[in-house]
């Protein structure tokens, strides 16, 4: 299969549908372009952050800025506690 796109004078394109359903691209979602001997290879980079969105979703509330930095001082405490042993 040959599939073109057009190169715009500011040097973009758009990666026909085919290509992007082939590689598993999405929007915002880098490509690695590889240069080789014998032509340019086109690949999906790895995985965005926005591709993660929501993977570590939670039903607790998020904590406030006051309460992470009383559960970090606590482990801090413990932590030199155990270093005192």
């Amino acid at each position: 299969m040959n599939l073109t796109s057009t190169i715009t004078t500011k040097g973009q394109t758009t990666v026909p549908k085919e290509v992007r359903k082939f590689l598993g691209l999405g929007p915002r979602q880098k490509i690695v372009y590889k240069i080789e001997k014998s032509g340019v290879r086109i690949e999906a980079a790895g995985k965005s952050l926005m591709s993660l969105a929501g993977a570590l979703a939670s039903e607790q509330p998020m904590l406030s800025k006051e309460q992470e930095r009383k559960i970090a001082q606590n482990a801090l405490a413990q932590r030199n506690a155990k270093a005192g042993d």
